[in-house]
């Protein structure tokens, strides 16, 4: 009996060193998983009123930005602002962001 219960206490251990399957990011790990993602950036200058095409994008670190999945979403909107070489590309910055072409 003792070592039966003594069986199913490191069952319950290892099973806790497992976890779960479930994946998420902790809390302690929400700054550093921002800083090694990336997100869309311009590599060029971008004037405002001007229509954004792939060749003027590019996807770095940090994840300040839109997510590069989002990439087709930016191409053909329009720049509500100025955007400089190497900024990151938030949806404050483009005009008709999402919208249908």
């Amino acid at each position: 009996p003792d070592q039966l219960k003594d069986l199913v206490t490191r069952i319950r251990l290892v099973e806790k060193a497992l976890g779960n399957s479930d994946k998420q990011v902790l809390e302690s790990e929400k700054e550093n998983s921002r800083l090694a993602k990336r997100s869309i950036h311009a590599n060029q200058n971008i004037n405002k009123g001007q229509e954004i095409t792939k060749d003027m994008l590019s996807m770095k670190r940090p994840a300040l930005g839109i997510q590069p999945k989002h990439i087709n979403l930016v191409i053909g909107s329009t720049a509500k602002q100025d955007i400089e070489e190497d900024q990151w590309i938030t949806e404050e910055m483009i005009e008709n962001y999402g919208e249908e072409r």
